[in-house]
């Protein structure tokens, strides 16, 4: 199990899904293909609407990320001045974009609010995009068990899925991430664990048996 630094706070680590701003206009333009197929596949399997369910699949991304990170490494020092504009949060009076030769002036405070959560996000995604190339880190048990409990809530309390479902969609989207366990091992790809019966070693359950046994140990009550 990963340790935390001493010092350290649980929010350092974790975001909540109540504090992931979904936006429709962006989002579903910046997910990558992998994300997407999954989205897709579990809206036709399930019912769950693709909006909805794609804005779980890149929560868990940047919750999981985060959970890796003691706090945001950004390259540019725009992207920094948000980040610190964001722990002290001030009131917005208004928002310039200035060009050469124009320039906008937005006032609109809820405008402005909910621009400027669009540009947090961006921040997340940065953060993740940057430590795609470099060693994935072991998310810590702690940290897993309240995404996991975070998306079993959404989906049994507002999906309304029942327990055995909302399970296997976490297991899913824990496979997508390749997401590892306490005991050493990844959840499978429903392909890898199709490969592995394929290869004669005759598996005791079927892949929806197995997602939820896996994950359920993680959903906390």
């Amino acid at each position: 199990m990963v340790k935390k630094p001493e010092g350290s706070t649980e929010s350092d680590y974790f975001k909540p899904l109540k504090n992931f701003r979904y936006n429709p206009y962006i989002h579903p333009y910046t997910a990558n293909n992998k994300q997407t197929v999954l989205a897709q596949k579990l809206n036709k399997s399930y019912g769950i609407p693709l909006g909805n369910i794609l804005r779980l699949i890149i929560y868990t991304d940047v919750a999981l990320s985060l959970g890796n990170e003691r706090e945001l490494q950004l390259n540019y020092s725009d992207l920094k001045q948000i980040a610190e504009f964001e722990k002290e949060h001030d009131t917005f009076e208004k928002l310039i974009f200035a060009g050469k030769n124009k320039s906008i002036e937005i006032k609109n405070p809820f405008l402005i609010e909910r621009m400027f959560m669009s540009m947090i996000n961006l921040i997340d995604s940065h953060s993740i995009i940057k430590g795609k190339g470099s060693q994935k880190k072991e998310t810590s048990s702690l940290i897993l068990k309240k995404v996991a409990t975070e998306l079993y809530n959404e989906l049994s309390t507002e999906e309304k899925f029942s327990p055995w479902r909302s399970l296997c969609i976490i297991g899913y989207i824990f496979a997508l991430y390749k997401v590892k366990l306490d005991d050493g091992g990844t959840i499978l790809t429903e392909e890898e664990y199709d490969q592995r019966n394929r290869a004669g070693n005759d598996l005791p359950e079927t892949y929806l048996q197995y997602l939820s046994s896996r994950i359920r140990p993680y959903v906390q009550s």
